[in-house]
C-alpha cells in the first residue's frame, strides 16, 4: 500500500502539492475563528445527578445560567457613591434580556455578599446560554456596562466571565507559544540537518497538520462541545509529530542517496522502511487517544478529537506531502547548506550507543546507585511515592512492571505469529470494551463515543489491509525467487 502510494505521488507530485494546497485553504478557512467555537467547561459528566438538577433548574424556573460576580468597592467616606453606581448596574443587568436573574448585595446586605468594612459589595448575576453562549454574553455584558467614578472601583469575576477570559488568555498564549516555538525549532533543524531548505520541510508539515486539523475541530463544534485545550494539544502534537515523523524520513532518504541510490529509488525504500515505520506510530497513538472519546465529559473527548485528527494529519501529510516535496526539490533539498555538513559516524562511535554500553557494563553499581537515591527520598512526605502509606508506594512502584509484562509478550508475540493476525486480534479490545460498557454497565451510547470507537475500528482496519497486502507480496516475491 505504501510503495503504491509513493509510486503514485511521485509520478503526480505538482499535481498533489496543488491539491494539499487548496485543501489547506479551505481547512484554514475553515478553522480559521475556531477559538470563538470552543469552551472553557465540560469537567462534569452530563449524566451526573448534580448536572441533571442545573438542567432541570435551567429548563423549568430559568435559574441554571453561569454566574457573573461583580464586586464594587470604594474608599472609606466614599460609601454612598459606590450603593449609587451599584444600584444603577443592577437596573442594567435586569433590563438585558442575556440575564436570567440578578443578586443586589446592596439591597441585600447579608454576609455573603457584603465585605466586614462595609466597603465592597456583590452583584451576583445569572447569565443565559450555557457553557456555550454565557462566556460570551457576560464578555459583552461587562463591555456595555458603564465605568465607575473615580473613587469607585468594579472588578467582574464569576464562572461566566472567568470562562471568557480562559478563552481568551489559551487564544493568545497559543498564539505566543507559536510564535516562539516554531523559529526555535526551525533553527534546531537547521542545525540537524544543515541545510535551511530540508529544515524546512518539517516545519511545513507541522504547520500543515496544524492547519487541517484547525479546520476538523470546527466541523466538530458543529454538533458537539469541544475544550478550548483541544487547540493546546492540537498545536504541540501536530509540531512533535510531523518533525518526528519527517526527520524519520528525510533522514533514511539521506542515507539512502548516500548509499548510491537514485533519487527515486532512495524515496521508494524511504517510504517501505521508515514509512511504514510512522504509519505503525500513528495508528499506535491515535488508538491511545481515540480511547477518551468514551468519557462523557467533553473536556476529555476533546483530546481525543484533536489529538486523532491531528495524528491522521500528521502521518498522511509525512506518508503524501513528504515525498512529493522530496520529488518536485530534487538535489534542491540539499541548498542553502549553513556550514560544512559532518558525516555520519558508525553506530558504535555514536554518544549513545557509547552511553549504553557504558551502563550495561556497570549494571550492578548503577542499580544500587539509583536505589540509594530513591531510598534517600523516601522519607520525604512531599512526594506522592511515600506520602500515602505503604501500599501506594508498592503499587508505584509495580505500575512499570505491569505495563512492561504486556508489552514484552507482545514483542515475543510478534517474532512468532503473523503480523495479519496480530492485526485482526488488534479488534478484540474495542469491540469487547464495547460490549461491557453497552450489555454489561448499562453505558449510554452518545455520538461522541460512537465517533471514538469508529475511529479505532477505522484504524484498525487501516492497518489490517496493510498487513494483509504486506503479507500477499512478502508470499508472492518468495514464489518468485523460489521458482528462479
Amino acid at each position: 500500500m505504501i510503495d503504491a502510494l509513493t509510486r503514485f505521488v511521485a509520478r503526480r507530485a505538482k499535481a498533489v502539492l496543488l491539491l494539499a494546497v487548496i485543501l489547506l485553504a479551505a481547512l484554514g478557512f475553515a478553522g480559521a475563528g475556531v477559538a470563538d467555537k470552543l469552551q472553557a467547561g465540560g469537567y462534569v459528566d452530563p449524566q451526573a445527578e448534580a448536572m441533571q438538577t442545573y438542567n432541570r433548574m435551567a429548563d423549568d424556573f430559568h435559574r441554571g445560567g453561569l454566574p457573573l460576580v461583580l464586586a464594587v468597592s470604594a474608599p472609606e467616606g466614599q460609601e454612598a457613591t459606590a450603593s449609587a453606581y451599584g444600584r444603577g448596574l443592577v437596573d442594567r443587568l435586569k433590563a438585558d434580556g442575556r440575564v436570567e436573574s440578578v443578586v443586589d448585595g446592596f439591597a441585600t446586605p447579608t454576609p455573603m455578599l457584603l465585605s466586614e468594612d462595609k466597603r465592597t459589595a456583590l452583584i451576583v448575576a445569572s447569565i443565559a446560554g450555557g457553557e456555550s453562549q454565557a462566556p460570551l454574553n457576560a464578555k459583552a455584558i461587562v463591555g456595555d456596562l458603564p465605568q465607575p467614578p473615580p473613587s469607585v472601583t468594579m472588578t467582574p469575576g464569576g464562572q461566566a466571565y472567568s470562562y471568557a477570559q480562559i478563552n481568551d488568555q489559551s487564544s493568545s498564549d497559543l498564539l505566543l507559544a507559536e510564535a516562539v516555538a516554531i523559529p526555535i525549532t526551525f533553527l534546531v533543524l537547521v542545525w540537524v540537518f544543515g541545510g535551511l531548505v530540508a529544515a524546512a520541510i518539517p516545519v511545513l508539515i507541522g504547520i500543515a497538520a496544524i492547519i487541517a486539523t484547525t479546520g476538523i475541530l470546527r466541523a466538530f463544534t458543529t454538533f458537539t462541545d469541544v475544550s478550548i485545550f483541544a487547540l493546546n494539544l492540537t498545536t504541540a502534537m501536530g509540531l512533535a509529530l510531523a518533525i518526528d515523523y519527517t526527520l524519520l524520513v528525510i533522514s533514511r532518504y539521506r542515507e539512502e542517496v548516500a548509499a548510491g541510490s537514485d533519487r527515486p529509488e532512495a524515496l521508494r525504500r524511504t517510504m517501505n522502511t521508515a514509512g511504514r515505520t510512522v504509519l505503525f506510530s500513528a495508528v499506535i497513538v491515535g488508538l491511545s487517544l481515540a480511547a477518551m472519546a468514551i468519557f462523557p465529559m467533553y473536556f476529555l473527548r476533546s483530546f481525543a478529537y484533536a489529538g486523532v485528527a491531528v495524528v491522521v494529519f500528521a502521518a498522511l501529510a509525512t506518508l503524501i506531502l513528504t515525498p512529493a516535496i522530496l520529488t518536485v526539490l530534487g538535489d534542491r533539498v540539499d541548498a542553502l547548506k549553513i556550514g560544512r555538513r559532518r558525516a555520519e559516524p558508525a553506530p558504535q562511535d555514536s554518544l549513545f550507543y557509547r552511553f549504553t554500553r557504558g551502563v550495561l557494563r556497570r549494571a550492578v553499581p548503577i542499580g544500587l546507585a539509583l536505589v540509594a537515591l530513591l531510598l534517600f527520598v523516601l522519607p520525604s512526605k512531599d512526594l506522592t511515592w511515600s506520602g500515602h502509606g505503604v501500599s501506594h508506594s508498592v503499587l508505584l512502584a509495580f505500575s512499570g512492571v505491569a505495563t512492561a509484562i504486556p508489552l514484552l509478550l507482545f514483542a515475543a508475540a510478534a517474532r512468532r505469529i503473523p503480523l495479519t493476525t496480530i492485526g485482526l486480534l488488534q479488534f478484540m479490545t474495542p469491540i469487547m470494551q464495547l460490549l461491557c460498557g453497552v450489555l454489561v454497565l448499562g453505558e449510554h451510547m452518545s455520538a461522541g463515543r460512537w465517533v471514538g470507537f469508529g475511529l479505532v475500528w477505522l484504524a484498525l482496519v487501516a492497518l489490517t489491509l496493510d498487513s494483509l497486502q504486506h503479507a500477499t507480496r512478502s508470499r508472492r516475491a518468495r514464489r518468485v525467487a523460489a521458482a528462479a
